[in-house]
């Protein structure tokens, strides 16, 4: 008899938490090797007839009934949870948050649990509901931490559904799903999607110069901003709401995550390019963007607000940076009260 306990912030995984019997006798409550790795957090007790009441841990370490048992405990679980998937999805969905991690971690580490859980295998999305990726689409999904970016909304009102990750766990399945298959993992911040520009806005008409609108605009960001390996679009999003966001490339970022999370502490991060998508479609941009002409060094402050604000909501902020951030905010209230009071 198994369960999966409630996992909460106390939890000590490195406990043994099942008790061995033999028809019915206790036998042991240290049989971690009874159990694959990633099942050892279950609760409960096993009852076999093919266990010796005199085992000892070494003896089970190596007996080939214990090998066996192992396998067809691993497969009862997952054949369990398959099951009740396709009978009951909604009690499945209260369930998994307590058993998503078990799963995860057998889908990364054995290959038969793989193969079965893949079919019950769900991420929750920002709207509450709950997605299962296929094996030929595009998903894109936003991690625990950046819940609060402004990106959310624009995704949403398209009904594009956003998945909710988990790092780095969630990294290691996603990479995993990808090889061999068409599913592909984007987080909301990777690239700009078509379906998110209203092309009937673009600032497309040419001055006397050759140059549209849209074009000047991203010429006084880049100028105001002065960031070393970013490049500036503009771009007339489907909102008004949102001032601007950065675009990381999902392959660098994973690159760049993974190779920070296996440094040792205080080690650079590897350089990522970024693109800073500034909507031409924002009031607040195009006030800025009117401000230079008679106020530059205030437009210039509250472009890079507008920059270090879309950083911040997406944790592209350094420790450093987030100081600089700060300075700039007292210098930028400062400008604010002398222009309020002229």
């Amino acid at each position: 008899i198994l369960y999966f306990p409630h996992i909460h912030k106390d939890f000590d995984f490195n406990k043994n938490h099942i008790k061995l019997y033999s028809n019915r006798v206790f036998v042991s409550d240290d049989c971690k090797d009874i159990l694959p790795e990633y099942l050892t957090i279950l609760k409960g007790v096993i009852d076999s007839p093919d266990i010796p009441l005199n085992v000892s841990r070494s003896h089970l370490q190596v007996d080939k009934t214990v090998r066996a048992l192992s396998g067809h405990i691993a497969k009862k679980v997952v054949d369990a949870l398959a099951v009740l998937y396709k009978t009951d999805t909604e009690r499945f969905y209260k369930v998994w948050q307590d058993c998503e991690f078990i799963v995860k971690l057998g889908l990364l580490n054995d290959e038969k649990f793989a193969a079965k859980a893949k079919e019950f295998l769900v991420w929750k999305t920002t709207k509450g509901t709950y997605v299962a990726p296929d094996t030929s689409s595009t998903y894109y999904y936003i991690t625990e931490e950046q819940m609060g970016s402004p990106l959310i909304n624009l995704y949403e009102q398209k009904n594009i559904d956003i998945l909710i990750a988990k790092m780095p766990l969630d990294a290691a399945v996603m990479s995993q799903l990808e090889r061999g298959n068409s599913v592909r993992f984007k987080r909301i911040d990777a690239s700009l999607q078509d379906g998110l520009v209203d092309a009937s806005k673009e600032k497309t008409v040419l001055d006397e110069h050759g140059k549209t609108e849209s074009g000047r605009i991203a010429d006084f960001v880049r100028s105001s901003l002065k960031v070393d390996n970013l490049e500036v679009e503009a771009k007339s999003l489907d909102t008004e709401e949102t001032a601007g966001f950065i675009v990381l490339s999902e392959e660098e970022r994973r690159l760049r995550d993974y190779l920070a999370r296996i440094s040792k502490e205080n080690t650079p991060s590897a350089p990522i390019k970024k693109t800073f998508i500034v909507n031409t479609n924002s009031p607040l941009v195009h006030s800025v963007y009117k401000m230079r002409q008679h106020s530059p060094e205030l437009a210039g402050l509250m472009m890079r607000e507008i920059y270090d604000l879309a950083a911040l909501g997406q944790k592209e902020l350094s420790g450093d940076e987030i100081r600089e951030f700060l300075t700039r905010n007292m210098k930028l209230l400062e400008k604010v009260a002398e222009f309020a009071t002229k």
